[in-house]
């Protein structure tokens, strides 16, 4: 982590200001040649032509695909960082794993505890008003089943971090 921190600390303002420009520019020009591709001015009222489309069938109803550069240039942004971190992390932990143990034994013990809640987590019974809220939000049951996984895993980390500062404070109070 030390050379990402350092190639960061010398290139990382430039690369980040570059990097948002091109993709400001990027998405600009995707949404500029969009509305003038679709027969719109740069003065239309698009909230406008959104209400208008609940109105319409849907055959006839204009489509705005030119803004989704906007959803997805920041959803590849943050993939790609985060990519490079685990890029970094790894080639850290090879190049010296007795200084970077600790981070293996904390990922092996996250690992545990998130097999532990996946085992202990359970489809909500039929009827019920969890049941009918996923059924409401079209939410599958894998998808639920991960969510309360997060949830439980958080609480029993939680748990654990506080136990662990509890313990670490008596520990230094008769030191």
């Amino acid at each position: 982590m030390k050379k990402l921190f350092d190639i960061l600390t010398r290139n990382g303002q430039g690369f980040a200001l570059g990097l948002g420009v091109l993709v400001i520019l990027i998405i600009l020009i995707q949404v500029f040649t969009g509305i003038s591709g679709n027969g719109f001015e740069l003065g239309t009222d698009l909230n406008g032509v959104l209400k208008n489309n609940a109105n319409l069938p849907v055959g006839e109803q204009q489509e705005f695909a030119f803004f989704d550069g906007v959803t997805i240039f920041p959803i590849v942004l943050v993939v790609l960082i985060l990519a490079i971190i685990v890029v970094f992390a790894v080639v850290a932990l090879i190049r010296n794993p007795k200084k970077n143990g600790i981070i293996i034994a904390c990922v092996a013990v996250a690992l545990a505890i998130m097999n532990f809640a996946r085992g202990a987590v359970t489809a909500p019974a039929e009827g019920s008003s969890l049941a009918l809220t996923l059924q409401k939000f079209d939410v599958a049951e894998g998808a639920s089943q991960w969510i309360s996984v997060g949830i439980m895993a958080t609480i029993i980390l939680i748990a654990v971090s506080v136990v662990a500062m509890v313990l670490l404070e008596i520990y230094n109070a008769f030191k």
